[in-house]
This record gives structure tokens, sequence and C-alpha cells, in this order.
């Protein structure tokens, strides 16, 4: 080969290993960017886990507290204000769970608010119902539960938190989707990395090559 045609195939080897090598750090800021979304799709998938997670252990407590309540009511054992009690306290750490998991969502915000409210009316009648069996007898907290609204405030109840729940699942499916994307575009963009970082080589061995023929 002469000295010009090899000094040409040099010069567009060259040029072509300058752009290969740009498009290495594209893709490295590519892989950077898609890395990150990956990370933050894992950390909202496990957000959303753990909001599901409270919102199931609201919804056992607060029938735990009812049937507590109610036995007691009917059975005047002081052992079901300690086990409703103890009820009381684990809701209100889910509850403050949900409220700092749902900062970032105002609709879920609402209900919480909306929540919050219909539970405290509900746990205040409850403790109507202890009053008055304490001072006033059964008969008297008897009269108080048929008046009370029981089952509009429990029916409120688990609306509200079926509506957060079924918000949080709906969620969680966009952000397992994403988490996969993001997963596919990494591998994908990995492979081209290699692909590229291997062309360097490639031309050496080839420049060498000339060089000896």
């Amino acid at each position: 080969m002469t000295l010009s045609l090899r000094s040409s195939f040099e010069s567009r080897l060259f040029a072509a290993l300058s752009t290969a090598v740009l498009v290495v750090i594209a893709l490295s800021l590519i892989i950077w960017k898609v890395a990150d979304d990956a990370t933050r799709s894992v950390q909202w998938v496990t957000h959303t886990d753990e909001l599901l997670k409270q919102l199931a252990l609201t919804r056992g407590y607060s029938l735990q507290i009812e049937l507590t309540t109610q036995s007691f009511r009917l059975y005047g054992d002081a052992g079901n204000l300690a086990e409703r009690d103890d009820a009381i306290a684990a809701r209100e750490n889910a509850l403050g769970q949900i409220r700092e998991l749902t900062t970032d969502n105002p609709r879920q915000r609402q209900r919480w608010a909306a929540l919050r409210k219909v539970l405290n009316q509900r746990l205040a009648i409850a403790r109507q119902v202890e009053l008055l069996l304490k001072t006033q007898g059964k008969a008297a907290a008897d009269a108080f539960v048929a008046k009370a609204p029981l089952r509009q405030t429990r029916a409120l109840t688990y609306r509200l938190l079926d509506d957060m729940d079924r918000e949080e699942r709906q969620l969680l499916r966009q952000r397992e989707s994403a988490y996969a994307h993001a997963r596919q575009m990494l591998v994908v963009a990995s492979l081209l990395v290699g692909a590229l970082l291997v062309l360097p080589s490639t031309c050496r061995l080839a420049v060498c090559m000339m060089r000896v023929c």
C-alpha cells in the first residue's frame, strides 16, 4: 500500500476513533442518567409498598378497635380496653407513617385528612361508650350506640382506605413499569459502550497490520 493511501486510511481511522470516543462519553452519561432513573424507580416502588402496608395495618387496627370496644360494652371485660388502647397506639403510628409517605401526593393528603377526621370521630364515640359504661351502666351505653353514626363513619373509613389503596396500586404498576424500562435501557446502553470500547483495540490492530504490509 502506498504511503499516501496508508496516510489517508489512518486519518479516516483516527477520525472514526475520535468519534467513537465521543459516542462512548455520551453513552456513559446516558448510562449514568438511566442508572439514576432506575434507582429512583426502585425507591418509589419501595415507597409505594410501604404505604400499602401501612394502609392495610390501619384497616386491621380500626377493625380491632371496633371489635374490642363492642366486646367491652357487651361483657365489661377491662382486658378489652387494654387491647383496644394498644390497637389505637399502633394505628396512630401507622397513620403517622401514611402522613409522611403521602407528602408528594395532594389527592392522598386530602384523603388522609378526611380519614384522620373520621377516625377521630369514631374514637370519640368509643371513648364515650367507655365513659357511659363506667358511670351510667350498660343501658346508657347501648342507648348512645343506637344513636351514634357508627355505620356511616365505618363506611366512610373503609371507602377512604379503599380509595387510597386503589391509587397506590395504580402508581405501583406505573413505577414497576418505569423500573423495568430503565433496566432495559441500562442493559442496551451498557452493551453499546462495551462494543465501542473494543473499537480502539481494533483500530490499533488495523494500523499495525497496515504498517507491516
